[in-house]
């Protein structure tokens, strides 16, 4: 998913400072604290859910996030 997502993340770093010119540097330090935050969170909750339920439970958490940036990279390529 990483590789995958590669690509979108400088594509949404230079919307955020095209829609919002004025604010670019604020704009830019929330998207990338975000992605940062999402990447420490996410493994997180599914290593919990993994260790909670199942393994089982943990890639269906992960398979539900995957399709969910998979929306959210769809709808910020559509404002491209």
């Amino acid at each position: 998913a990483g590789l995958g997502y590669s690509g979108i993340f400088p594509a949404v770093i230079a919307m955020g400072g095209r829609l919002q010119p004025e604010n670019t540097a604020a704009i830019t330090s929330v998207l990338i604290a975000g992605a940062g935050v999402g990447g420490i969170v996410v493994p997180w909750v599914m290593s919990a859910v993994s260790d909670g339920l199942s393994v089982t439970a943990g890639m269906a958490f992960y398979a539900v996030m995957t399709g969910v940036m998979t929306a959210l990279a769809a709808a910020t390529l559509a404002l491209l």
